[in-house]
């Protein structure tokens, strides 16, 4: 919804791969709840310092696009990449435990 918001084409026919239902089936009952800050807390055993909240990339990515400074972007990607990091070392995770 945010890319159409933004006016972005994207392609929904490219692979989708949602981690959350592996997640809630793995550690469902010995994490207090499943969102990307918690599994870095309890499971990664590590945190996030001075990151922008999701509610507010919106604003943001607003703002940069009513100023045309780049800087608002730098904690977005910031954020997103700590993201996809998390992701991929909760998928090592998941990997291990299936043996």
């Amino acid at each position: 919804s945010r890319g159409a918001y933004y006016g972005l084409g994207l392609d929904f026919s490219l692979l989708h791969f949602d981690l959350l239902h592996f997640v809630r089936r793995a550690w469902r009952d010995t994490l207090p709840d499943c969102r990307l800050t918690s599994l870095e807390e309890h499971l990664l055993g590590c945190g996030r310092e001075e990151d922008v909240p999701s509610a507010l990339v919106p604003d943001f990515y607003t703002s940069y696009l009513h100023t045309g400074n780049p800087g608002p972007l730098v904690p977005i990607v910031e954020h997103n990449r700590r993201d996809l990091l998390t992701m991929l070392a909760v998928l090592f995770r998941l990997w291990e435990e299936r043996e």
